[in-house]
């Protein structure tokens, strides 16, 4: 998956390779949401993206369809036959094509096969005359409808330049002053095709699961965040008298609804939680405790510090999403920031390998923002580990004027 950003909230330029195991390598001087927040906004406009043109489109084509005169003349009854039909038809074929010539096509063959299937309409109307009366409307507005979607909607919620594609995926917003040399190539459009819609992505960078429990949810959470909270706490996450809705027992992990993934990986993953996290508890004053095993203490979560959060985050990820009994519970990308520095020596080993048996389970693309290089050997040493196929691509956040450049460093 290539990512193309440009003048990006903070990131003045990055060309990114995500195929596998990404790492950013960031100082302290670089905000806590320099990826993130851009990878899941990109994915999230690209899933609206489809959704929110083709509905502005589908109307805009009926419109112009029931404006000719020959429609005109026909009963109510035809009229609205005709109309939700072809609305129906339309919105069946949630895509856009690579150029309007390609999609008015499309448009006219349904709306001929609808006219012909009608006898009293295709008796009242020259089926062809009509047709070629709309083609130029349609090419006329249809272009019109797009530039202003761009100009308006897209571009207010999101950013001035964006470049995001796959195999399946490829989408590029581009200034004002560029938007019809975007649009228009010898009254073609730019290639613009979208079939996939992922809502794919999970973002971990700035906030943890642990941040979202102990604190509670704030109205000021990111559009990330919010999703993070509704996907992983708001309904998975149940209280069940004093102890929070864990697997803590190896004997209850039978109970897990796994799909796709056989008990040895299963136990490949808790033997690395195992070594850190116990279990988590509530009191009687609705306050969090983390039991861990390292020093065989309970620790309240406010005071946990950010490694022991960390894994205490997997745990509640893998309980109750991954393993949960929801198909869709598996996003493409997942952004981590690996943290500061760690309670035991050990613990960033136990971080390497859950990462790398992560991406080869699981999610096919992790994204970990660091600052430490020490990360990059440990990550490739599970690799082999592991005998994954993963590749790990690494790149640096420069400074460059009041932004930065993620550079390409090995990959």
């Amino acid at each position: 998956m290539q990512i193309k950003l440009k003048n990006v909230d903070k990131i003045k330029k990055a060309d990114m390779q995500l195929e596998g195991i990404t790492i950013i390598l960031t100082s302290k001087n670089v905000p806590s949401d320099i990826i993130g927040n851009v990878i899941f906004c990109s994915d999230i406009l690209l899933s609206h993206y489809v959704d929110k043109l083709y509905e502005h489109r589908a109307f805009e084509i009926v419109e112009i369809c029931t404006e000719n005169d020959s429609f005109n003349s026909l009963s109510n009854t035809n009229k609205l036959y005709l109309f939700n039909k072809f609305d129906r038809e339309l919105r069946k074929k949630v895509r856009l094509y690579n150029t309007i010539e390609e999609e008015i096509r499309e448009i006219l063959n349904i709306f001929d096969t609808i006219l012909n299937q009608k006898s009293s309409i295709a008796k009242q109307i020259n089926i062809k005359d009509y047709l070629d009366k709309i083609n130029q409307l349609l090419h006329n507005k249809l272009q019109q409808s797009f530039i202003e979607i761009v100009k308006t909607k897209i571009k207010r919620e999101f950013m001035p330049k964006v470049s995001f594609e796959n195999s399946d995926m490829q989408i590029e917003f581009i200034e004002d002053d560029k938007i019809k040399r975007f649009i228009q190539e010898e009254r073609q459009c730019i290639e613009i095709k979208v079939s996939n819609k992922s809502n794919a992505v999970i973002n971990m960078e700035s906030l943890g699961i642990c941040d979202i429990l102990t604190n509670g949810y704030r109205k000021d959470f990111t559009y990330s965040e919010k999703k993070l909270y509704k996907r992983v706490l708001e309904v998975c996450f149940v209280s069940n008298g004093n102890s929070v809705s864990l697997i803590n027992d190896v004997s209850d992990r039978e109970n897990l609804e796994v799909y796709g993934i056989n008990e040895d990986i299963i136990n490949k993953f808790y033997d690395i939680l195992d070594k850190v996290v116990d279990s988590i508890e509530k009191d009687s004053n609705e306050e969090y405790y983390l039991v861990y095993k390292y020093l065989n203490k309970k620790i309240n979560m406010t005071d946990a510090p950010r490694d022991l959060r960390c894994f205490v985050d997997f745990k509640i990820l893998l309980e109750r999403y991954f393993f949960c009994g929801h198909k869709w519970a598996k996003p493409k990308i997942i952004v981590f920031k690996e943290p500061e520095n760690y309670l035991n020596n050990t613990w960033q080993d136990l971080y390497a390998e859950f990462v790398v048996l992560l991406q080869k389970y699981i999610i096919p693309n992790l994204i970990i923002r660091t600052e430490n290089k020490d990360l990059i050997a440990k990550i490739k040493h599970y690799i082999k580990i592991h005998d994954s196929i993963a590749k790990v691509n690494v790149y640096e956040a420069v400074e460059n004027n009041d932004g930065f450049n993620l550079n390409k460093l090995i990959g």
